[in-house]
């Protein structure tokens, strides 16, 4: 649209690099060689972005139609509505995959937490097997060391639940 084209005919020029970048058989190219045949057959491209949005239940798409539409509407400048549009859409995908990414090092980060203990004993039982003996070679260390792995296991859990809620709250 910057190089003058009309919105349909920059319809047409976005699939050339839908294919080039995604392949020919990608769902968007797909999507978007019918959506060039139905504005052929002189359908709107509001109503075939709408419908599109409608169809794929997508938040950022179905915001992008209703952008569209409205910037078509209104007869403000359009190309300027929509490179701010496609501009907060790419840092609101930007900020989405940051979340994500740090997301993936805290649940790493917890994997290795909760192996640390395990990999502790193992290192003392080997150095030091008889530091252990007065932990399990009486009654009052075997109930101390049962204490102390049933808390290990709720921390376990307690972990898993916070790690899994953080992501069910992001995504």
């Amino acid at each position: 649209m910057r190089a003058g084209y009309s919105i349909e005919n920059a319809w047409r020029e976005a699939k050339k690099d839908v294919i080039q970048q995604y392949g020919m058989e990608s769902d968007m190219a797909v999507e978007m060689r019918q959506m060039i045949h139905q504005m052929d057959c002189n359908v709107p491209l509001e109503q075939l972005l709408e419908d599109f949005a409608e169809r794929s239940r997508i938040e950022d798409v179905e915001q992008f139609a209703g952008i569209f539409s409205y910037a078509k509407r209104s007869g403000g400048d359009f190309t300027a509505i929509m490179g701010n549009t496609v501009r907060q859409m790419a840092e609101r995908m930007e900020l989405q995959e940051t979340i994500e990414t740090a997301l993936t090092a805290r649940k790493m980060e917890q994997k290795v937490m909760n192996v640390i203990p395990l990999f502790i004993l193992a290192f003392v039982n080997v150095t030091s097997g008889s530091f252990l003996e007065a932990l399990y070679g009486n009654v009052a260390g075997v109930l101390i060391m049962t204490g102390c792995l049933i808390l290990y296991g709720l921390a376990y859990l307690w972990s898993e639940k916070i790690v899994r809620r953080i992501g069910e709250s992001i995504c």
